[in-house]
């Protein structure tokens, strides 16, 4: 008996799902998306998911299994849903156009699968060999509820995996009931022979769980409450919703892990070697992770507050809408790091390497980014309020529209920043180099620019009112429509700046082709 739910591509990016069924041993699968680690394909199970309430299979990519017993038979242990129908939670972090397809050799299959949004108003439906439905998923958490039609007492294996082809399947020709079962075959041998299928063990001492985490590598939902995993060796490991509180695990090898949902708080990960580890929903309060290393690992949604992550690595890693408050990121090396929407409040980024980071939106309030480097970095939106950037170097960053108000700017570099319609009033610039910058429409009113470095800058429809630019190189800056009111230019260098309509003083405005000084009527 085969599924096929195919792909097609929308104008946004589409994605869709093959559902697999077949008679399979009852048992836990696991795998690790890793070059080079034991098996090519990420899976998660039901068990996984009843272990972990907060666990959620992803809608563009990876494998759930569901074990469905028909209705009327005893509930499994660990299982979701009801006899007859089992759930998979899944978690859509933007909007996904997918196009649900059912095609079943059984010609005679009455098995369906609804999709549920989190306030129980079903999305779609889609029954065995009937019509596909094609909809655009938004953002949100869903449930895919997959019902048994009952004809058989069979427990049914389902495979359900995410396939991805900017080609579109349906232009390849896979339209007919030969080309789909086709295609299926293929996915369920490749898909059982990557993943493969182990006898769950699940034990109840601290002890046993390490013993059989060690033997299995897997040991989701486990109790590993102060284990000593010092120096172990886990690359790809299944620790999904396990307890890790206070655990020793520093210089342990977790390459690939899985440790979505688990509970790390305060264990000590100290030159841990975490890279393409999965930290989906995790808490880590507390956590020591100094000179730990975590480049492209996914710690979306993660609560990292109290971390000790100082001088570790975390290039190319996630962490979009994590929290990181009160977090030690001292020296740390976080280029191209994903903080969209982050809670960094009161963190110390000493020092830090976000060259190239994505902060848009973040939470900045009161951080330490006494001279980070944020080169290049995007900063849109980024809330700054009360955060130290002395030294601190945002060449060609973008802060367009940040809240950057009463902030110690002084001597930082912002070279061909991008700052337009930021909130800079009461911020001191003193001997900041903004050569070259946007501040299109930026409000630095009140703000302290002496001896600051401007020359080239745009500062058109910029609010200039009472700053002081004492001293300040505005050299060949655009200044038309600015305005300057009772702003302190003494010793200013305005050569070659465009001042036309710049409002000067009451109602007096710089005639058109000012340039270097203000022509009035």
């Amino acid at each position: 008996m085969s599924k096929l739910i195919k792909k097609q591509d929308y104008l946004i990016k589409s994605f869709g799902f093959v559902l697999i069924l077949g008679f399979v041993l009852l048992g836990a699968i696991g795998g690790c998306n890793n070059n080079g680690g034991q098996n090519g394909t990420q899976a998660l199970t039901e068990n996984d998911f009843s272990g972990a309430p907060s666990l959620s299979a992803k809608a563009d990519r990876g494998i759930a299994v569901t074990f469905l017993e028909p209705p009327g038979t005893e509930k499994p242990e660990l299982d979701t849903g009801e006899a007859g129908i089992d759930i998979i939670p899944y978690k859509y972090t933007r909007a996904l156009g997918n196009t649900f397809c059912w095609e079943d050799e059984d010609q005679g299959a009455e098995h369906f699968m609804t999709l549920v949004d989190s306030n129980g108003v079903e999305v779609l439906s889609v029954e065995a060999n009937g019509e596909c439905v094609t909809e655009v998923i938004e953002e949100g958490d869903y449930e895919m509820r997959i019902h048994h039609d009952g004809r058989t007492e069979d427990t049914l294996g389902v495979f359900v995996q995410v396939t991805e082809d900017t080609d579109a399947v349906g232009a390849k020709g896979i339209e007919t009931d030969q080309g789909v079962l086709k295609t299926v075959k293929s996915i369920a041998s490749q898909t059982l022979s990557s993943v493969g299928i182990i006898e769950e063990a699940r034990a109840q001492s601290v002890e046993e769980n390490v013993k059989t985490l060690l033997e299995t590598d897997r040991c989701p939902g486990c109790d590993l409450h102060g284990a000593n995993l010092t120096g172990a060796f886990l690359e790809c490991a299944d620790m999904s919703g396990a307890n890790l509180r206070e655990a020793f695990l520093s210089g342990a090898g977790l390459n690939g892990a899985n440790l979505t949902g688990a509970n790390l708080t305060g264990a000590q990960l100290r030159e841990a070697i975490l890279i393409d580890a999965t930290l989906i929903d995790a808490t880590l309060i507390d956590a020591i992770l100094i000179d730990a290393i975590l480049n492209n690992a996914d710690l979306s949604f993660a609560v990292l507050s109290g971390a000790d992550m100082s001088f570790a690595v975390l290039i190319e890693a996630g962490l979009p809408d994590a929290d990181l408050s009160r977090a030690d990121l001292r020296g740390a090396i976080m280029k191209k790091l994903d903080l969209t929407g982050a809670n960094l409040s009161d963190t110390l980024l000493f020092e830090a390497d976000l060259t190239e980071a994505d902060l848009t939106g973040a939470n900045l309030t009161g951080a330490d980014l006494t001279g980070a480097v944020l080169t290049g970095a995007d900063l849109t939106g980024a809330n700054l309020t009360g955060a130290i950037l002395k030294k601190a170097n945002l060449k060609k960053a973008n802060l367009s529209e940040a809240i950057l108000k009463k902030l110690d700017l002084t001597g930082v570099i912002l070279i061909e920043a991008n700052l337009v319609r930021a909130d800079l009033r009461r911020a001191n610039l003193s001997g900041a180099d903004l050569s070259g910058a946007v501040l299109s429409g930026a409000t630095l009113s009140d703000a302290t620019l002496s001896g600051a470095v401007l020359s080239g800058a745009n500062l058109r429809k910029a609010d200039l009112r009472k700053a002081n630019l004492r001293g300040a190189d505005l050299s060949g800056a655009n200044l038309r429509e600015a305005d300057l009111r009772r702003a302190d230019l003494r010793k200013a260098n305005l050569s070659g700046a465009d001042l036309s309509g710049a409002h000067w003083d009451k109602e007096t405005f710089c005639q058109e082709g000012s340039i270097g000084r203000c022509n009035f009527d």
